[in-house]
């Protein structure tokens, strides 16, 4: 009878014999990264699977709106990632850097799929840790989708305000405006309105009655319309 794969090589070996877990580890492409070191030269520019097997990362992915690189979280071993150098010309969708050394098995689609028809346990393991990584990435998406309609809102709301001053010529901070009309131009539903609007009278950058909104601190509002990073309530400018 085949020796059971060592605890120690972490739940992607669950269940499996040791000859077959280093099947799996011998048909891989083993990197190495020491900290704060970046994945991006290490592979060739072709869509892989990683398998972090010791060490920490960071990820972080490209914002589709402003094209910059923001922080997606940290994985700790064991875990899979899909990484892809050149899925956008001359930037990457996905960036990698280690957190802490760490060790990964690198494989290209064809491969990894070979993998989890070759060895159903395997499979199933890395179904597993997919579902995790696939609620992380779920909570992400749900974050910057609600990011980027707090921005719209602020925006239209900034351009309302502005748009009454230029024709009353005087600093205005009350709106008159439904929630109808802010969840039209956010492109959210009212129910994401509210708590939108709930969330920044809590942080008192707002005050909400029916049909009003009164801006009580319209610095902070702008920072938020604009993405500048820093204390959304810093106070007035």
């Amino acid at each position: 009878m085949n020796a059971a794969a060592p605890a120690d090589q972490g739940p992607l070996c669950d269940g499996l014999a040791w000859n077959e877990w280093h099947q799996i580890i011998s048909r891989g492409r083993q990197v190495g990264l020491q900290a704060k070191q970046s994945l991006c030269g290490h592979l060739e520019p072709e869509p892989h699977v990683l398998v972090l097997m010791s060490g920490r990362v960071r990820l972080s992915v490209l914002c589709a709106e402003n094209g910059t690189e923001q922080a997606f979280g940290l994985r700790n071993a064991p875990a899979i990632i899909e990484y892809d150098e050149a899925e956008l010309p001359g930037r990457r969708s996905r960036h990698v850097e280690a957190e802490s050394a760490c060790k990964f098995l690198a494989y290209g689609h064809p491969e990894f799929a070979s993998l989890l028809t070759a060895f159903p346990r395997f499979a199933a393991n890395v179904a597993v840790a997919l579902l995790g990584e696939r609620r992380l990435l779920l909570d992400f998406i749900s974050g910057q989708l609600t990011t980027a309609a707090i921005g719209r809102m602020a925006r239209y709301v900034l351009s309302r305000l502005n748009e009454g001053e230029a024709s009353q010529g005087a600093r205005l901070a009350e709106l008159r405006v439904t929630q109808d009309d802010l969840a039209i131009h956010a492109g959210v539903s009212r129910v994401w309105v509210n708590r939108i609007l709930r969330s920044l009278a809590d942080q008192s950058i707002v005050e909400c009655s029916r049909g009003r909104i009164i801006v009580r601190d319209r610095g902070a509002l702008n920072r938020l319309a604009f993405g500048i990073p820093g204390d959304v309530r810093e106070g007035q400018p």
